[in-house]
């Protein structure tokens, strides 16, 4: 609408008189008689005439600059109108009334007349009507529109009515890489595919599942568990958390997914397979990226400077997620017709353009925990966009989204929260400092009388991570219980010394104590703790620390919330 508001006024100069200035839009090449050429001249007839008189003017009146004249009653082609290309400024909601209007006429091809005030907002909040549903519409006001970009509806119509037979076998992949949040992501875009219809095959550090079945338990964020996922016959998607030592070691176990998501650049495993750096970290995990297919789609964040500068890397369509609406990057992203996940007003919305479709409140959104874990708050915005990326509705996703809880049944082991009674327990996996920042404004929120930690680490980590990681969790917790899981290539009780060396290096109040054993540190928490305490359990055996909370009658004897409908625990 700018554009030809523009091309009026440099149209009317205020010196021409109205004949001469439709002579002169007469004289434009694209126009013709009839349906000959793109644009149809124009052709005063009675009524033209009439509508000039009743705006006090004639064909020899000279036009003031800016002025609007109307000619016709109509906007047609066939009258002498214009068309304006806005397909990438419609609403989703808009998309789906004129869908649906297809669907209820009957019609594989259709031409759906509507008056609105604008496609940029559902037709429900503002005065729209369709006037005309045309079974043979025309094709040349998408193939050559005079502003904006032209779609070629033709070769689609073709694809419909002769469709390709070849059947490659191949099924959408969705490969999710970074340094935190892969597995809540990866399982959170399984449940919105499961909600949507899908048959949904995951791997990720915890599992993989077959369309919600548990087939394998275990670290299973390599290659090795794409090729079971994908070999599976039922499978209609592939969710598959894409880890660094994978793909170091043996690479990604597809040659291309459909959607590549790159969440975030953290400091973790630094020092192995010769990646000392950030930067040499991100490169590792913009293999994702790279292996997009040509017509698929990068999900990218752009509030992380290596992730969003990876963008050189990403193959097909990009989609940004943002928890910042103002975000320079994602404003001009926007504006230049790409699409956007972020948060504004406290709502998940989905900006394209002039666009914005509001999707679901941040507070009815059960992992954020009413907004409080903005970590998780990010998750839902990377999987949002994937699901988009992959034909999902913005009902589908709002559903999905609504019905995905914080339970050792949906997300065992990533931020469960568990109301116990006298006591409440979080069990998460948080094992680098940038995740346990990202954890503690959420440890902040919970009230406490005392908050108690049992944690571990991998070995495999530089000092340097160790003793941060111990630093960290004294200034989050008043009760510190150390234990060693995975010593990985260090003598025994070496990881846990400089974890503990870290933790006593905090200034403050924290008591710290090593129980070499899970188990038993985490019998020592639940020993310690007392009306009104906090547990954050950052552990790896959570089946046996909720067996456990049952044991103590902490949880009933049945759980209530472990299946995809939802509800807490």
């Amino acid at each position: 609408m700018e554009q030809l508001r523009k091309a009026v006024a440099r149209l009317i100069d205020g010196q021409t008189t109205l004949q001469a200035l439709i002579d002169r839009e007469n004289r434009d090449p694209r126009r013709g008689i009839g349906h000959e050429n793109l644009l149809t001249q124009i052709q005063l007839d009675e009524h033209s005439h009439r509508l000039i008189a009743q705006q006090n003017l004639s064909l020899e009146s000279v036009i003031a600059t800016g002025k609007v004249i109307y000619l016709k009653s109509t906007a047609n082609l066939s009258t002498g109108g214009t068309a304006t290309d806005v397909t990438e400024d419609v609403h989703p909601e808009v998309k789906y009334a004129a869908e649906r209007i297809a669907r209820l006429v009957g019609l594989d091809i259709i031409g759906i007349d509507l008056l609105a005030e604008t496609l940029t907002v559902p037709l429900e909040e503002q005065s729209a009507a369709v006037v005309e549903v045309n079974a043979g519409p025309g094709f040349r006001m998408h193939l050559s529109p005079t502003h904006g970009t032209g779609r070629d509806v033709g070769h689609h119509v073709i694809e419909m009515l002769f469709p390709d037979k070849e059947d490659t076998g191949r099924i959408p992949i969705v490969a999710v890489t970074g340094t935190n949040g892969k597995t809540t992501t990866v399982r959170l875009i399984s449940h919105l595919l499961r909600q949507a219809g899908g048959c949904v095959g995951t791997a990720c550090t915890g599992a993989i599942e077959i369309d919600n079945h548990v087939i394998m338990r275990g670290d299973y964020s390599g290659p090795q568990a794409a090729v079971t996922v994908l070999r599976e016959p039922t499978v209609e998607y592939a969710v598959l958390e894409v880890a660094r030592g994978g793909i170091m070691r043996r690479g990604l176990g597809f040659d291309e997914c459909q959607v590549g998501v790159l969440l975030n650049i953290e400091s973790d495993h630094l020092g192995e397979n010769d990646i000392h750096t950030l930067d040499e970290l991100a490169r590792c995990k913009t293999v994702v990226i790279d292996a997009v297919h040509q017509e698929g789609t990068a999900v990218l964040n752009a509030d992380d400077p290596r992730v969003l500068a990876s963008r050189e890397w990403a193959r097909g369509k990009v989609i940004y997620f943002s928890l910042d609406s103002d975000s320079e990057p994602v404003r001009e992203h926007v504006q230049d017709h790409g699409v956007a996940f972020t948060v504004h007003d406290e709502c998940i919305v989905m900006r394209q353009g002039n666009v914005e479709a509001s999707i679901i409140s941040v507070g009815d959104t059960p992992i954020t925990f009413e907004g409080h874990a903005r970590f998780n708050v990010a998750n839902a915005l990377a999987a949002s966009a994937a699901a988009y990326a992959l034909g999902l509705s913005i009902a589908d996703i709002q559903l999905g989204l609504q019905t995905f809880h914080p339970t050792p049944g949906q997300n065992p082991g990533r931020t469960n929260f568990i109301d116990a009674g006298d006591i409440k327990v979080l069990i998460d996996y948080g094992h680098n400092v940038p995740a346990l920042k990202a954890l503690s404004e959420l440890v902040s929120r919970i009230p406490a009388q005392r908050r108690i930690s049992v944690a571990s680490a991998p070995g495999n980590r530089r000092d340097e991570d160790l003793y941060a990681l111990g630093a960290q969790l004294a200034s989050m917790h008043d009760i510190v219980l150390l234990c060693e899981t995975a010593p990985r290539g260090r003598p025994v009780g070496e990881t846990v010394g400089l974890l503990r060396a870290g933790a006593e290096s905090e200034s403050g109040t924290c008591r710290v104590e090593v129980i070499m054993d899970e188990r038993h540190a985490v019998d020592r928490a639940f020993d310690e703790a007392r009306e009104g305490d906090l547990l954050v359990l950052l552990i790896e055996d959570i089946e046996s620390a909720t067996e456990r909370l049952r044991g103590r009658r902490f949880l009933p004897d049945t759980p209530t919330a472990d299946s995809d409908a939802g509800g807490r625990t």
